[in-house]
């Protein structure tokens, strides 16, 4: 044995001493064999206590018996072909094989050993781990070997089989290789079970041929696929995360490009990295020397180089910014964004691409090995287009609200509202103040009318205190009203805001009509960048704005509704009987009905002891919001809860609870209406059905004529008449006597029974 060993000091170690034997043994049957011990060498010329030979025990071939067999193939999990992998690759299969058990007895698998026969030292691999079945087991280094001893052994049963597989870690070792062999198929140590012989695995063999995954008779008798170490690799793309957007002027930190680096193997540096600028467009007066201050950013905000300034002149739109400062790319995929600060001499959309070519970055090392790497591409990568935009800022008045006539005395109504448009904007836009123009247009000198005037965003007072207007008679048809905020307000670059514009309106007034708009002239809106700070040349759309006339209170009218019922039977004795339906109107204002009056129409068909007691109901609701007793052919209902809203209308329904059939109650055949009676008023001649308008807090007569309903015919007893379905046979007609063509049921109502006189019936033919 010429293979080294270490034996530390103050420790033993156990040599035990084996033999293969031919799988022909006819010629030595019967014969004894041992092995003997006759020296041992120490390289530091130790010298060994012992009394040789050293004999071993004897044992007496036998060539009749047949013990169990184990026949080794490549695994399934054997990476197939040689590979190149880099550097920091994880979790690799190198090498794996598969134990057949023979069909003589069950196997023992004891350990196995790998032999790394390639030019990688022991240090450019970690982590690495024999697995069978899934479960991992620590391998011992000893020189270029690697054994797992499986302890009390894995169980291979009779015609079964384990895969064996050799996994770990690259770190280090470019342009080195890696190969783990079975160098003897007594490397892997199995025992039968049954006669208790170790047994010496056998395979199907091919010819030589290095490195080509299969078994020989020559040693290494399992040559593995061979790993060749690559350095660590660096690949650039666009990154679509940074996303083509619009990037202001005079403001630090703009966006110019974003590129995805990734880095496999080892972390890289790289010590000069090449940008390309190209500005199209109006460009006459800017250039890639105007950017200035520019960085590469990683994902997490942090400067890996610069700040570095453009390079380029007017003349030649194609600029280059070069970074000089060592970068470490860290392995794996990382996003750098390249940012910077563009000069004042840039105009509106001019666009701006940023590229670089990687195989032109120099001095490209990988961290650990120290080997020289070309990034790739060796093309081009270009970044997403940036489009400049200075501040910008649209303002105009909304359609909204509506030109309509309101209540004096309402406080905060809202007279216009005013739209912010920073969607064009390079930069986030602060508004300090502006100046809605006021119109009289009924009354001259009635603008003091209007007071605590505000702007608002949202429900947030943006001028408050000394800061809220008062317009004032200045101008005799109105004028520009001063709003300054109390803080500037900002509008976020690529969106728009609504301002709300709100003032009292004095219950006393004079005046009639007023309209808030915009003029289209220079400082009517007060705006900078909010970052930049540069004062913005507003684009203003012009407008007069929405006319508000002005009035002492609302009008209610009220008017026989369409889903007011038909002529209809009902029965004596019931209630909740649907009689007719009123519409209420509203306008300028909410009213709140407090009281209705109704009357019985038609009296010459119909008495008030017909009906016991009238209900009002509105749409959805579970309980009536008033109820009245005729007296007489009048009834007063008090209301609750029933609010008209402004320039709107509701339904309110009345039903009738009907008295019985009998003496001073109700009588058969009676016609009974119950509508609105326009006619009652009170000692000043406002109608007597009447609300409170919720502006002008003020008392409001009804207006409108006597409703005519249809009303309800009364009888003891009245059908109810149903059709029942027809069976699928008898919707089928064949030629028949007695034939079904219809069926329908006749019931009378609690209250009495009927008489049936005559049923008349309609017919018609189809196809």
């Amino acid at each position: 044995m010429t293979e080294d060993f270490v034996i530390k000091a103050g420790k033993s170690r156990t040599i035990t001493i084996a033999g293969d034997s031919d799988s022909d043994q006819d010629a030595y049957n019967g014969q004894l064999a041992s092995l003997s011990l006759v020296g041992v060498k120490t390289l530091n010329g130790t010298t060994v206590n012992a009394s040789y030979p050293m004999v071993g025990a004897t044992h007496t071939v036998n060539s009749t018996l047949s013990i169990g067999t184990a026949t080794l193939t490549r695994g399934p999990s054997d990476p197939g072909s040689s590979q190149t992998k880099e550097v920091g690759t994880t979790g690799y299969t190198f090498s794996s094989i598969k134990v057949t058990a023979g069909s003589a007895e069950d196997l023992t698998l004891k350990s196995v050993k790998f032999n790394q026969s390639g030019s990688a030292s022991v240090d450019d691999l970690t982590n690495v781990k024999i697995y069978v079945d899934g479960t991992a087991y620590e391998a011992t280094v000893s020189g270029d070997d690697y054994v797992a001893k499986f302890g009390s052994g894995i169980k291979v049963l009779k015609g079964n089989s384990k895969e064996v597989t050799l996994k770990g870690d690259i770190v280090g070792g470019s342009a080195r290789t890696i190969d783990f062999d079975l160098y003897r198929y007594a490397d892997v140590q199995i025992v039968g079970d049954t006669f208790g012989y170790a047994l010496l695995p056998t395979a199907s063999e091919v010819a030589a041929s290095a490195d080509d995954g299969n078994f020989h008779s020559a040693q290494p008798n399992f040559d593995a696929f061979q790993v060749t170490v690559s350095a660590g690799t660096i690949n650039v793309t666009k990154a679509s995360s940074v996303e083509a957007t619009s990037i202001a002027v005079n403001l630090a930190d703009q966006p110019l490009g974003g590129w995805e680096v990734d880095v496999k193997g080892e972390d890289i540096t790289v010590a000069t990295m090449i940008f390309q600028l190209y500005l199209s467009g109006d460009s006459a007066t800017a250039d890639p020397e105007d950017i200035t201050s520019i960085t590469l950013v990683d994902a997490s905000g942090n400067v890996v180089a610069g700040p570095e300034d453009g390079v380029g002149t007017a003349e030649n739109t194609n600029g280059t910014v070069t970074f000089s400062d060592t970068v470490t790319f860290k392995a794996g995929r990382t996003i750098y964004t390249m940012k910077g600060k563009l000069g004042t001499d840039f105009a509106n959309d001019v666009t701006i691409s940023a590229s670089t070519t990687p195989s032109g970055w120099t001095t490209v090392k990988g961290v650990t090995t120290g080997v020289t790497i070309t990034p790739t591409p060796s093309s081009g990568v270009t970044a997403n287009t940036m489009t400049v935009k200075g501040s910008a800022l649209r303002v105009s008045v909304s359609p909204t609200p509506f030109a309509q006539t309101v209540v004096r005395g309402i406080n905060q109504f809202t007279f216009a509202k005013y739209i912010l448009d920073a969607t064009a904007s390079g930069e986030d836009v602060r508004l300090t103040a502006m100046y809605p123009t006021l119109q009289v247009l009924g009354t001259a000198n009635t603008a003091d009318d209007l007071t605590n005037c505000q702007m608002y965003d949202g429900s947030t007072a943006l001028n408050t205190g000394s800061n809220i207007s008062n317009p004032t008679n200045a101008n005799a048809q109105g004028d520009e009203i001063t709003v300054t905020f109390d803080t500037g307000l900002t509008i976020t670059k690529g969106t728009t805001k609504t301002l709300d514009w709100k003032c009292d309106i004095a219950a006393n007034g004079t005046g009639d009509t007023y309209a808030f708009g915009l003029e289209n002239t220079a400082g009517r809106v007060v705006s900078t960048g909010l970052t930049s700070g540069q004062d913005i040349t507003e684009t203003l759309t012009a407008s007069n704005g929405q006319t508000i006339t002005m009035t002492g209170s609302g009008t209610l009218t009220i008017a026989l509704d369409s889903s007011s019922p038909s002529l209809k039977l009902i029965n004596a004795n019931t209630t909740g009987n649907t009689v007719s339906a009123l519409r209420l109107t509203s306008a300028n204002e909410d009213i709140t009905l407090s009281q209705l009056i109704l009357q019985l129409s038609g009296t010459g068909s119909n008495t008030p002891s017909d009906v016991t007691k009238v209900t009002a109901w509105l749409a959805g609701g579970s309980s009536a919001v008033g109820e009245a007793v005729f007296v007489g052919d009048a009834a007063t209902m008090t209301l609750s809860g029933v609010t008209i809203p402004k320039d709107s209308d509701i339904v309110l329904t009345l039903k009738a609870d009907i008295a019985a059939i009998g003496t001073s109650q109700s009588n058969p055949g009676h016609t009974i209406k119950i509508d609105w009676d326009a006619t009652d008023k009170d000692s000043s001649g406002n109608s007597s059905t009447k609300g409170i308008g919720a502006s002008s807090g003020t008392t409001l007569y009804a207006s409108g004529s006597d409703t005519s309903s249809n009303g309800v015919k009364v009888f003891k007893a009245t059908p109810t008449v149903a059709q029942i379905s027809l069976s699928s046979a008898e919707t089928t007609l064949v030629a028949a006597t007695d034939r079904t063509l219809y069926k329908f049921s006749v019931s009378a109502p609690s209250t009495g029974g009927i008489g049936l006189y005559k049923f008349t019936f309609d017919t018609a033919t189809a196809g």
